[in-house]
């Protein structure tokens, strides 16, 4: 209802909030509730491209010249498997655009968030979501389904994209603008600041469906990007399982098949790198592993500790040593916030 009530005060508002865009730097609108909606009526209210530029704070020369030639730097980083993932960082004045429409598609996302989705979330929204609120809920379960969606990001298309900037009221012109400052190739950029909450606002058709289904079946459903977990204190009926895949198929995701797990109370009930058996707790390798790095960093130094860990031939360079380092700084992060305790 939220998200109904923004959208009635947009078009009530609309003329007086365009305006204000064109004449004061888009000031947030003094009869909203609050900050975020302001912000979220101010952007919504964009009818026309020099009103847009205006929001943006860009010349309308310098909006068409970065939409007709988007600049991307196109990089790889590794995964733990499989082939590396594909990166494209947009050039700085494209970034600080992203930037920028991303805070005002995190407030939008605010006034629709389901409780389901715990990845992707900015913590001004007031919410506190993270890979440990995900897990939380499918502890001490009989049965955990963990699926995976397949090249999540460029999966989703541009034409997705701009169907979702028309369903909020935007025009053609306004959406189709918007929509090539926030897609490369067709699809959304792996490495551009607003991909993350673009995809999760059209993911949302899919996370309603889920969400129905599991309270008609009596599961537990959360998703964490592309991480999809269902459990169920019932052993879960293959019949089930095939109507979880048969929903996400309807919507025009992919499922990577290779990565889907259905784990029984007594084999390891792992979600995004937590365990769930009992309780959460970080996996024992991953306890052991940094012990090991730690120990490594206090009797050898950083020189040994990164040439042994990374089996480095030579002496390392010190952007692989300062990799190693941030590479435990995560790891140790990651374990005292899943365990709730430091490591010394």
């Amino acid at each position: 209802m939220k998200w109904e009530s923004i959208l009635e005060k947009r078009d009530s508002h609309a003329a007086n909030i365009r305006r204000l865009i064109c004449t004061s730097n888009g000031v947030i609108p003094s009869f909203s509730h609050s900050l975020r909606e302001g912000r979220v009526l101010t952007f919504l209210s964009v009818s026309n491209w020099i009103e847009l530029s205006c929001f943006l704070q860009l010349s309308p020369i310098k909006l068409e010249q970065v939409i007709n030639c988007p600049n991307y730097r196109q990089f790889t980083i590794p995964k733990k498997k499989g082939a590396p993932r594909l990166i494209f960082q947009p050039d700085p004045d494209l970034m600080k655009i992203q930037r920028k429409l991303n805070r005002y598609l995190q407030d939008v996302y605010s006034f629709q968030l389901p409780e389901c989705v715990h990845g992707f979330v900015c913590k001004s929204n007031q919410v506190s979501r993270s890979i440990v609120t995900n897990a939380q809920p499918h502890v001490n379960k009989q049965r955990v389904l963990s699926i995976d969606l397949e090249n999540y990001f460029p999966s989703i298309s541009a034409k997705r994209i701009k169907v979702l900037f028309c369903s909020w009221g935007f025009n053609e012109e306004i959406a189709t603008a918007l929509t090539l400052l926030c897609t490369f190739k067709g699809g959304l950029p792996a490495g551009a600041p607003s991909s993350p909450v673009l995809a999760n606002l059209c993911t949302m058709e899919l996370d309603s469906k889920l969400i129905d289904f599991s309270k008609n079946n009596e599961l537990t459903y959360t998703r964490y990007a592309d991480d999809l977990t269902f459990s169920s204190n019932d052993y879960m009926l293959d019949d089930t399982i095939l109507r979880v895949l048969e929903i996400i198929k309807s919507t025009d995701f992919s499922i990577n098949m290779k990565k889907n797990r259905c784990m029984g109370r007594y084999s390891k009930q792992k979600i995004t790198g937590i365990v769930v058996n009992e309780k959460l707790t970080a996996d024992r390798k991953v306890k052991k592993k940094l012990r090991a790095m730690l120990h490594d960093l206090a009797k050898n130094g950083l020189e040994i500790a990164t040439q042994r860990h990374y089996s480095i031939v030579g002496q390392p360079t010190d952007l692989e040593q300062n990799r190693f380092l941030k590479h435990v700084i995560g790891v140790q992060s990651f374990v005292n916030m899943v365990n709730n305790h430091r490591f010394s």
